[in-house]
Order: C-alpha cells, then sequence, then structure tokens
C-alpha cells in the first residue's frame, strides 16, 4: 500500500541527504523509482478488488516502461504478497491469495516460502494482533525457515529477514525505515518490504521523532506536489481504501510522542466494568482528537494509549472473559505530570460514549477511587 511507496521516497532522499532523510523522511523533490512506480500501480488494483495476475504485473511494468526481468519480478512479488494481506479478511485467504499470484508468476522456492510467511505478518499485523501473535500465526515450519534464514543473503527471504528484523525492533513507522535503510544488503528493497509489516501496524500518515532528533515532534505526510497527477490519484484512492478497512486507530495517525516512558502501575477505576463486543470496537477504532475530543486512544502492539497533543499519559490492556464481555486490565500512567488522576483517561473513554460514567448532561462522572 503507501508504506513501500514512502519507503521508495525516502531512499531516493537519503541517497541525497541523510539529514533529510531522517527528519523527514522525504523531501519535497523526491521521486519514485521505477520499482515504486510499478508498485504504486499494483497497490491500487488492491482497493479495485482484483486479484492479481503475471499478466496485471508485466502491465504495470510495460506502463512504466520498464521491462518485467526475473529480478524485478520476484522483488514486486513481495510486495505483492504483502498487498494480499490488505485484501483479505484472514490470514488463511491472504495466504491463498498469495500463493495464488506466487503460482502465476511461476517464481522459485524462497518466493514460494515468501508467498507464505508475508501476507500472513501483514494481515495480522493490520487486525490489530502484537508482531509476536503475528509470527506465532506464520505456522511453525513457515516460522523457523524464516527465522533462521540468513540475512546476509541478497535474496527474497534474506530482504523479507532483514526487513522483519528493523520492523521488529522499531517503535513506530518512522523507526522502523530509518532502521532498514541502514542495511548493508540491498537496502532499497529491505525498507520497501519493511514498510508493509511497519504500515500495517502503525499506519503512516505522519513522522514522528525523538526530541533528540531535530528537536521532536511530529508532522503529517502527503504525496509530493510534483508527481504525476496518476499517481497521486492512486495515492487518495489507497488512503480512501485503509480506511475503509480499517481495524484500530494506529499509532503513526495519532498526535502521541515516541519519547522513552517510565510506566506505573495503578488503581483501575474500571477493574468491574464489562462491556460488549460493541464497545470494545469503538474502544479499537477510537476518533482523530480535535476540539471536541481533546484526548484520543490509538493500540500499539496488545496496549492502548492514552494521549493528548503529544503527551502520552496512560496505557491498558482489554481482556475478553470467558463469558465473552471485555474489561480494562493492566491501567498504567506514564511520568508525566499530566496523567495524575484520571481526567485524561475519562474524557478519552468519554469521546467514545463508553458507559456508563455519563451524567444526565451527558458529561463524564469521575469515579471515586477506593483507597
Amino acid at each position: 500500500m503507501l508504506g513501500p511507496l514512502i519507503a521508495d521516497l525516502a531512499i531516493n532522499t537519503r541517497k541525497r541527504s541523510i539529514d533529510t532523510f531522517y527528519r523527514s523522511l522525504f523531501d519535497d523533490i523526491a521521486e519514485l523509482s521505477p520499482f515504486g512506480y510499478v508498485a504504486s500501480r499494483l497497490s491500487f488494483s488492491v482497493t479495485e478488488h482484483k486479484r492479481i495476475t503475471r499478466e496485471d504485473v508485466e502491465s504495470a511494468y510495460q506502463q512504466g516502461g520498464m521491462r518485467c526481468e526475473i529480478n524485478g519480478l520476484a522483488s514486486s512479488a513481495l510486495l505483492l504478497y504483502g498487498y494480499c494481506g490488505w485484501a483479505s479478511q484472514n490470514p488463511e485467504d491472504a495466504r491463498s491469495h498469495a500463493l495464488e499470484v506466487h503460482r502465476s508468476l511461476d517464481l522459485g522456492k524462497e518466493s514460494w516460502y515468501a508467498a507464505n510467511i508475508i501476507p500472513v505478518l501483514v494481515c495480522q499485523l493490520r487486525l490489530g494482533f502484537t508482531k509476536d501473535e503475528a509470527l506465532q500465526e506464520v505456522g511453525q515450519m513457515f516460522r523457523e525457515t524464516f527465522i533462521k534464514w540468513d540475512r546476509t543473503k541478497d535474496s527474497a527471504l534474506g530482504a523479507v529477514n532483514r526487513a522483519w528484523d528493523a520492523f521488529y525492533r522499531a517503535f513506530d513507522f518512522t523507526s522502523a525505515l530509518h532502521s532498514a535503510a541502514k542495511s548493508p544488503v540491498n537496502p532499497h528493497l529491505t525498507t520497501l518490504i519493511c514498510g508493509l509489516f511497519a504500515e500495517a501496524m502503525y499506519s503512516c500518515e505522519q513522522v514522528l521523532l525523538k526530541s533528540k532528533y531535530h528537536n521532536g515532534g511530529y508532522h503529517f505526510i502527503s504525496c509530493p506536489k510534483h508527481l504525476p497527477d496518476d499517481i497521486k490519484k492512486k495515492w487518495n484512492a489507497i488512503e480512501d481504501f485503509k480506511e475503509k478497512v480499517r481495524t484500530f486507530y494506529p499509532k503513526n495517525r495519532a498526535l502521541t510522542n515516541v519519547e522513552f516512558h517510565t510506566w506505573t502501575s495503578i488503581v483501575n477505576p474500571y477493574a468491574s466494568v464489562s462491556f460488549d463486543y460493541n464497545m470494545y470496537n469503538a474502544i479499537r477504532m477510537a476518533l482523530d482528537t480535535g476540539w471536541e475530543n481533546r484526548y484520543g486512544i490509538y493500540l500499539d502492539n496488545g496496549r492502548y494509549y492514552v494521549y493528548r497533543s503529544s503527551f502520552l499519559l496512560y496505557r491498558f490492556r482489554i481482556t475478553r472473559s470467558k463469558s465473552g464481555d471485555y474489561c480494562i486490565t493492566d491501567l498504567q500512567r506514564s511520568e508525566d505530570p499530566h496523567s495524575e488522576g484520571y481526567t485524561g483517561l475519562q474524557e478519552a473513554l468519554y469521546s467514545i460514549e463508553f458507559p456508563p460514567y455519563k451524567d444526565h448532561n451527558h458529561r463524564p462522572i469521575f469515579i471515586p477511587i477506593e483507597k
């Protein structure tokens, strides 16, 4: 989807200015590589719910004025397998779709392994599973082969292994691409694949930076204005598609920060409150913050975080009981003084109409804490 396109622009920028790459990923004059143009056309096909075939891939290369050589075809296949994870609602369908693509492209054994691994990882991550849970879903045989594969090889599984390692150690979309671009072996392909994984978990609406780098903060990511109208149209279509299939509120869409925080467990005033799937889903989906909803919630690797205007305040988990109900557990506050008390947490939950803490004026009721 957009992750590999942003990664392609970032690699182009890094060749000219490492400082700009680390500050904003890409600049106003960044260009897509031929491979990036192919990726944009193939990802756009997913938004049209097409089952991608070899003919689609060859057509994408021809539109870009390139020959569909075996190395380019094999690299494109790795991205295609990731796109299958976006086009499917469960990991087995994603894997089945990717294997169809693999058979139509008639590639080798490593590509077959990749077709069994990449779509499952992407699908699970975009459905809100943790990194470890996503890797577990791949299956023991594929997981062991994948983990043990020599990442120093410039091959399909070598690139996937390096990309996953960079993503696994990262804490958001920006840091994942920063890490992948340092790969000593084929950093271009490694970063594009890493973009697949990072986008699925964190999304890619904005760059987040630690305060020690360029004074920190965030800025929004958008399609460079100088790129062809065709690319801008595809970029917008992909953004619309992602919103339609979104299953949770991601970190790189939130106005949060990526500083290191110290977390302390606190009394959970919601410990005895159970809620149904609809409310659970409302918390997962959350809302964009603004004048009416100043506190937001996002999901990051199994935990829900509460934030406001670059302040990170609380985090918690949601646990499902044997009866099928859900409840908030493992509530913690950050060291930020804005997290004293429970106001921020209550306001965040109030914004998604979390019951039953509202009075007759529909304002949140402060929950008394037992000492």
